[in-house]
């Protein structure tokens, strides 16, 4: 089984002001509200993490690694996770666009594929945690990097030097 997810979304940004935060395997992390924990390495590039799916009354405690892969540094970055448990495995690529000054277009892209036969059958369940993952990935993480880069830059004035009095 593969379910897919594919949103872009424009943001009043710089892209140099979003690749820290998207090049990094916590942003993803706390983009999944099924994670339950998680601890990276050093560089924040790799994890492995605890899940909980619940169906019901029926829920599982989900194992699984992931990983942030910077494909072209500045613009690009290929994610994956992967749950040996179920036999289920995400691969995400985010790519940053300049479309002008400050200004940055930002497309998310996933799949999960699912060889377990039970969980398989959850589709429904699977389709909506991928497509709630994108969502919050883009207003989650880049949504709020643009308003804080729009409050900044209002308290700072649009010239982006500090007010100063005479």
């Amino acid at each position: 089984m593969r379910i897919e997810a594919d949103e872009t979304r424009s943001f009043a940004i710089p892209a140099e002001r979003v690749w820290p935060l998207v090049s990094v395997v916590h942003g993803y992390l706390d983009c999944i509200p099924e994670v339950i924990a998680y601890e990276t390495d050093s560089a924040d590039l790799t994890a492995a993490f605890d899940a909980r799916l619940k169906v019901g009354p029926v829920q599982w405690k989900v194992p699984g690694s992931a990983a942030v892969t910077p494909v072209v540094p500045g613009r690009e970055v290929a994610v994956q996770l992967t749950a040996p448990k179920l036999v289920l495995g995400y691969e995400g690529a985010l790519s940053l666009t300049d479309v002008g000054a400050g200004a940055v277009r930002v497309g998310y892209r996933g799949a999960i594929t699912c060889e377990h036969a039970m969980i398989a059958r959850l589709h429904f369940l699977l389709r909506q945690i991928l497509v709630d993952h994108v969502d919050l990935v883009l207003d989650g993480i880049v949504g709020q990097a643009e308003r804080s880069y729009q409050a900044e830059r209002a308290l700072l004035g649009r010239s982006g030097a500090p007010h100063r009095r005479s």
